[in-house]
């Protein structure tokens, strides 16, 4: 059965910092009790653990929020603790919300990640609520009794010395950017340094073959590319010679002759275009079939060579 928030304060099951019961007129028509913010544990940039009474926690951060309340949970009882919806509405996620046994006597303390891009305010302007309190009775069977349930009770100021020792061994945010970036940075660069030098290596092996041990080849390969080099050179300079004389001529005659040779040039520059191209496109083919019959025995002299 689930007790009500005034019958819940009556019993003192929830007491106020110094042990002092609160007023139960404050929690008429409510089904459940709310806790405030003592006292906020973090860290700064350096690592350093704080604790301060009123805080802004950044996106991404990790604290602990500690409560002002005692809670009482008497033999025979149960009490269930939830987050406060208006700080989940805010980007706070709580790791660790729950039931408290009978027997439990202590503050409460939760930690908390700020998953929204913005600073989240904990008791800006008074205090701030974050937990939600319910406690049931427990129905007890035959043969057991309170006396059964053991007690366990926690001083605010050890509480809070534990809270501090586990925050210590937590990152100050939950993803640890600049680490994360610079974890990243490194491992780009190794991998490609590494695939440069493997890179490299290969060329210079592929190189050494050529031109060391396949000297042959590596002489018709290169007479190959030296013959259609000056080949498409001497296109060039006739289709250079060409423009030339046009131009010469296009000077000394009236401009419809000069339309006429504009023509009948630009028709002969395309078909020498064409013929170009089909040279290029056989050269290419040609490329092709020298890479063909190249890599294969090259790659089969570096797995020798390998073992």
């Amino acid at each position: 059965m689930q007790l009500s928030a005034v019958d819940t304060i009556r019993k003192s099951l929830i007491v106020g910092k110094n042990g002092q019961r609160l007023n139960d007129s404050l929690f008429k028509g409510r089904s459940s009790v709310d806790l405030s913010v003592r006292e906020i544990i973090h860290k700064n940039e350096k690592g350093r653990d704080k604790i301060v009474g009123q805080y802004f926690i950044e996106p991404q951060e990790t604290v602990y929020l500690l409560s002002e309340e005692i809670i009482n949970v008497k033999a025979g009882y149960v009490a269930y603790v939830f987050l406060k919806n208006r700080l989940s509405s805010k980007g706070l996620l709580a790791l660790n919300t729950g039931i408290l046994d009978s027997g439990f006597h202590g503050p409460l303390s939760t930690l908390v990640i700020n998953f929204s891009k913005q600073d989240v305010p904990v008791n800006e302007n008074g205090k701030s609520y974050f937990f939600r309190v319910v406690f049931h009775k427990i129905d007890l069977v035959s043969g057991e009794s309170e006396s059964d349930f053991k007690g366990r009770k926690y001083e605010y100021d050890s509480y809070k010395k534990n809270k501090k020792k586990e925050l210590s061994f937590l990152p100050r945010l939950f993803l640890d950017q600049d680490k994360l970036k610079l974890k990243i940075n490194s491992e780009l660069s190794d991998k490609a340094m590494d695939f440069g030098y493997k890179k490299l290596t290969l060329l210079f092996a592929i190189m050494s073959l050529l031109f060391v041990f396949i000297p042959p080849l590596s002489k018709v390969t290169g007479d190959y590319f030296f013959e259609n080099k000056n080949k498409y050179s001497a296109k060039v300079i006739e289709l250079s010679e060409k423009f030339d004389l046009f131009m010469s001529q296009a000077d000394q005659s009236s401009v419809k002759d000069s339309l006429n040779i504009l023509y009948n040039h630009n028709l002969q520059l395309n078909s020498q275009l064409v013929e170009l191209r089909a040279e290029v496109e056989a050269l290419n083919h040609e490329l092709s079939n020298i890479k063909l019959k190249v890599i294969p025995p090259i790659k089969q002299q570096l797995e020798a060579s390998k073992r």
